[in-house]
């Protein structure tokens, strides 16, 4: 009888065990954000009353029920390179535990020297006026920079690129435009081309009086 109580004894400790599953069902992913930007980091947990200390490189930083998300001060280039997780405890019906760890990049972001030309084949001048620059932010264009083309047809003004805001792809997406007439042209670029020093943008933006409409090339070349 003592065998089977014993017996008995550990397997409800097991079926008790099992039957709390996973804590940390999401873990914290990695962050990259720009000079001055705070950073979101993020988890889910089976048991809502579990207490959620976060850490910062292995230091807490803040603690609370159901805690899912901690947000850094804005960022200086001193916090590239931290790391961010939790520890998770006193759950009611789930087990101690520890989240993964995430890392935080912080990077610069790069103003660039525009300089270029917008004209027709034939070099006649296709607009005077300011351009409208832009780069996507998961979805939405935001402003980046300013950036003018005067009577000779020649860029001045600078691109202003946060190497933050990547595409699904991880790469950035630049446009640039003007209204009237409708004229745009968008250009991918990968992160680490900026961020390896490229000082100045040239771009080259040729319209062909071809009939029955004019036809556009353009392109963006940095310069390092």
């Amino acid at each position: 009888m003592k065998f089977r109580s014993i017996l008995l004894s550990a397997v409800l400790v097991v079926l008790a065990s099992s039957s709390r599953g996973q804590t940390v069902t999401q873990q914290p992913t990695n962050q990259t954000v720009t000079v001055g930007q705070t950073a979101t980091f993020t988890i889910a947990i089976s048991d809502p009353t579990c207490t959620v200390m976060w850490q910062r490189n292995g230091s807490n930083v803040r603690s609370g029920a159901d805690l899912l998300s901690y947000t850094t001060a804005p960022t200086t280039l001193a916090d590239n390179g931290a790391k961010f997780g939790t520890v998770v405890y006193n759950c009611k019906t789930a087990a101690n535990a520890h989240s993964a760890v995430a890392g935080l990049i912080v990077a610069k972001a790069v103003t660039l020297n525009v300089t270029g030309s917008l004209k027709f084949d034939d070099q006649t001048v296709v607009y005077v006026g300011a351009i409208v620059a832009q780069q996507d932010n998961a979805g939405t264009w935001v402003d980046a920079g300013a950036i003018n083309i005067d009577a000779n047809g020649l860029f001045s003004g600078y691109l202003i690129v946060n190497p933050a805001l990547v595409d699904a792809a991880g790469n950035l997406e630049i446009t640039l435009g003007i209204t009237a007439p409708p004229l745009w042209v968008k250009q991918t670029f990968v992160p680490a081309q900026f961020l390896q020093g490229s000082t100045g943008l040239t771009i080259t933006w040729v319209l062909f009086k071809k009939a029955p409409t004019v036809t556009k090339a353009g392109s963006f070349e940095l310069t390092p």
